[in-house]
């Protein structure tokens, strides 16, 4: 997952700044700014991280433990109404995004770069857009 207000500009700025000295083993490569593959599934499991305390209603966690507690649901709309986009889901389902790729990429690890985790981008950014 691309955390882009974090991630891409880290990885912009890191180009920049190292272009003098890493030019030869940067240019013509391919960077991969996401830091991992992200399912659906995946990101519910995150939304709904909390812990019960026995007999209690109410969610004990730590901090770094607690997202929201709350549980989510996912739908996935058969069609998008749009044949071209649906193919565009169908093949992006069947081959992913980046193939075999392994991610975090080697060559933004080699630049200095922190990647964010999606936990880090549910926390900052959707759990406020939700309200929650």
């Amino acid at each position: 997952m691309l955390y882009v207000e974090k991630d891409l500009s880290a990885v912009a700025k890191a180009v920049f700044d190292q272009w003098d000295t890493k030019k030869d083993e940067l240019n013509h490569k391919i960077l991969y700014c996401s830091d991992s593959r992200v399912s659906p599934a995946e990101i519910i499991a995150c939304l709904e991280r909390g812990k019960l305390a026995l007999g209690q209603r109410s969610i004990i966690a730590t901090d770094k433990e607690l997202v929201t507690g709350k549980k989510c649901t996912w739908k996935s709309l058969p069609t998008t109404g749009v044949p071209d986009r649906d193919i565009m889901y169908q093949l992006y389902n069947e081959m992913g995004m980046y193939g075999n790729k392994e991610l975090p990429d080697e060559n933004i690890v080699a630049l200095g770069v922190k990647m964010h985790g999606f936990e880090d981008f549910v926390r900052e950014r959707l759990v406020p857009h939700l309200g929650l």
